[in-house]
């Protein structure tokens, strides 16, 4: 199993299903997200593994309800919006448990949840519609905007029969269209012997590797040390325009920068600081217990970081770099 998998794609806090859920409400007002108005929230946190019983799961409102109703076989969100009489969304049969639901706007709600094998469903759907307008796999928690528009993404591989996996990151724009979304989707189904996914790894628009050679290639069956790595958690910055995250290769160390495209701009923007040699934590892998806490203070990034080894004690460092320091990447 990749290492990597076991992180969690953002920060969440547990609610508890018997309280009236402030400490929920604190926090998404704290975001700033468009639903300030949101009353009651209650999600899991993306790495809380899967329970053998699907607990409630909900977004509510001033203006709608979003509740997950696992009571049949057939699970489904029920919306119910205002006065409109409730409908029933049907989530894949496959999904072993959903753990967030979040609004990004009037129309359109995300659904995360797990898979199998760690994989992680996202959903988007369309309230006035009442039906899933797009979904897809990723092979690690996404990491979703405080404002609910943008999902960071790692690009979907199989977990089993594979080695040399490759850590492709991709950002997913809830609120574009499908055609902005894949614009690596062919038009056409998928060929005879092509597995039923073989377009569907491929949500959002590249955003890390981009070179050439790394872009969106075959992201098994790598050549040991020249695979991609995630190596932290993705952190957004609180106004939902940037988002920072570790990524090891080679046996080097980066913190990767995406800005999401602001007006009049296509794609998003890419950059990168490489960490010193010497300040590298990570040896032949990275581990959760390298990268420690990661945040934005202003337009500078931080972040703790332990080195482990064999013989020896553990030694923290603290690495502050300014935005300013980061390298942007050639699409």
């Amino acid at each position: 199993m990749h290492a990597m998998s076991i992180f969690s794609g953002f920060p969440v806090r547990r609610c508890s299903v018997t309280m009236v859920l402030i400490g929920c409400l604190t926090w998404i007002l704290g975001l700033g997200a468009p639903q300030s108005h949101a009353q009651e929230i209650r999600e899991l946190p993306s790495d809380s593994g899967i329970s053998g019983k699907q607990p409630a799961i909900y977004w509510h409102d001033k203006d709608a309800q979003f509740d997950l109703d696992s009571s049949t076989d057939r699970w489904t969100i029920d919306i119910k919006e205002g006065n409109k009489p409730l409908t029933k969304v049907t989530l894949p049969a496959y999904i072993n448990q959903v753990y967030s639901i979040r609004r990004a706007d009037a129309s359109r709600i995300v659904v995360l949840a797990h898979a199998s094998a760690g994989t992680y469903y996202v959903g988007i759907l369309r309230t006035d519609a009442s039906h899933v307008i797009d979904e897809f796999w990723t092979s690690a928690a996404p990491g979703i905007s405080p404002d609910n528009r943008y999902i960071l993404l790692v690009r979907f591989y199989p977990m089993h029969g594979a080695e040399g996996y490759d850590d492709q990151y991709r950002l997913y724009d809830v609120l574009n269209n499908q055609t902005a979304n894949w614009p690596n989707r062919p038009a056409q189904a998928a060929p005879a012997g092509q597995p039923i996914n073989y377009d569907a790894s491929m949500a959002g628009v590249a955003v890390y590797p981009l070179d050439p050679s790394a872009r969106e290639r075959q992201n098994t069956f790598v050549a040991e040390g020249e695979e991609h790595a995630r190596a932290s958690l993705f952190v957004w910055d609180a106004e939902s325009r940037r988002v920072v995250f570790g990524d090891y290769t080679g046996g080097a160390l980066s913190f990767v920068i995406v800005a999401v495209p602001t007006s009049g701009e296509r794609y998003p923007e890419t950059s990168v600081y490489r960490v010193p040699t010497d300040q590298n934590p990570c040896s032949e892998v990275c581990l959760p217990k390298n990268i420690g806490k990661l945040e934005w203070v202003g337009n500078t990034v931080t972040v703790q970081l332990t080195a482990t080894p064999k013989n020896g004690p553990a030694r923290v460092s603290h690495l502050s770099v300014p935005v300013t320091l980061f390298v942007p990447v050639d699409r």
